[in-house]
């Protein structure tokens, strides 16, 4: 806290715009000027689960203009390395449900990035490759292909 005093909020606000969500929420639990101060003047915010599309919490962002949610699918790849490699997306419901109500609290929204995660390593994975990928529900087990609406939210 004593730290935070240090520089001035829109300073900190600059430097938590390359922070995740969970890690913002950390900083801003250590101290009542950063949750008050701070918070409302981020720009960017990274969201990696759906747990973090809370709708309370994103009240406290006043002037997020660029967001990235990384929880709506995962990806993995099937015959990989050859000929035959394709792509399963498993759309995740409960993100794809939270997805607009939580976007729909950012005034200020100009950006959204929407991507997912690899099921081999959990890396981001910020595009569906439409060309060599079958799109399945998740809780929905095989064969029910989803509908490729669904990617368009």
């Amino acid at each position: 806290s004593q730290g935070a005093d240090l520089a001035p909020p829109e300073v900190w606000a600059q430097i938590f715009d390359f922070l995740d969500f969970q890690s913002v929420l950390q900083c801003c639990a250590c101290s009542s000027s950063m949750l008050k101060d701070t918070m409302p003047l981020l720009t960017t915010l990274t969201v990696n689960t759906s747990n973090e599309m809370n709708l309370t919490i994103a009240r406290r962002f006043r002037d997020i203009a660029s967001l990235a949610i990384n929880s709506v699918y995962t990806v993995s790849i099937e015959d990989a390395e050859t000929p035959e490699e394709f792509y399963v997306v498993n759309m995740k419901r409960l993100a794809v449900c939270r997805f607009v109500p939580f976007i729909g609290r950012f005034d200020k929204l100009k950006a959204v990035e929407v991507g997912g995660t690899m099921d081999e390593d959990g890396s981001v994975a910020n595009l569906i490759p439409l060309t060599t990928s079958y799109l399945w529900e998740e809780g929905e087990g095989y064969p029910h292909l989803a509908d490729r609406d669904l990617m368009l939210l």
